[in-house]
């Protein structure tokens, strides 16, 4: 089998092959191959990960807005274009995300699944890239709570929404809504 490698945010494709080494030895003596694919953008980094490995420190996107998701999901499928065909993909953290957004879109959109096998680590859930309400849907299940009292001022300020970017400005493009089970039982009603 053929495998595309997402690795995740604030990594690379080299820091992802390391930590599949053990998983990736024993697979590639079966046969299996593996194509690690690095994000387009720089990025920061965690300080655990940089004082292990030299970057440059990689991303698909450094913000999830409609934009940038959609210029993600191209660039991968250019790859998928240009190397493929992949059987699977193997994702972590921002790359699982990313992959699967790129599936759910699919079948949203009625099409042949991208790759018969998934293997997804540290995901978060995937964004909809048709929904820019994900800031509104923050918001609302955040007011009148302590998070909500400290997220833009005082000295327990935070810097953004959880599971969205730090250095937030709320006047910047719609955030992408992140896809969840009980929204897409609805849709399908």
């Amino acid at each position: 089998m053929r495998f595309l490698c997402l690795h995740g945010m604030g990594t690379n494709s080299a820091i992802f092959a390391v930590q599949l080494g053990p998983v990736l030895s024993r697979l590639e003596d079966a046969g299996h191959e593996f194509t690690f694919v690095d994000g387009l953008m720089e990025c920061n980094s965690t300080e655990e990960i940089r004082s292990v490995f030299p970057g440059p420190y990689l991303c698909y996107y450094n913000s999830p807005t409609s934009e940038l998701v959609a210029a993600a999901f191209e660039y991968v499928h250019e790859i998928i274009e240009e190397e493929g065909p992949f059987d699977g993909v193997i994702g972590f953290s921002q790359g699982a995300a990313l992959a699967a957004s790129m599936l759910l879109q699919s079948a949203k959109q009625h099409k042949k699944p991208l790759f018969e096998l998934a293997i997804f680590a540290g995901a978060s859930l995937p964004f909809d890239i048709d929904d820019e309400s994900g800031l509104d849907e923050f918001y609302a299940s955040m007011r009148g709570t302590k998070i909500w009292d400290n997220m833009f001022d005082g000295d327990d300020a935070i810097d953004g929404p959880l599971g969205y970017p730090r250095h937030f400005d709320p006047d910047r493009k719609p955030l992408l809504a992140r896809y969840h089970p009980d929204k897409a039982k609805k849709m399908h009603m």
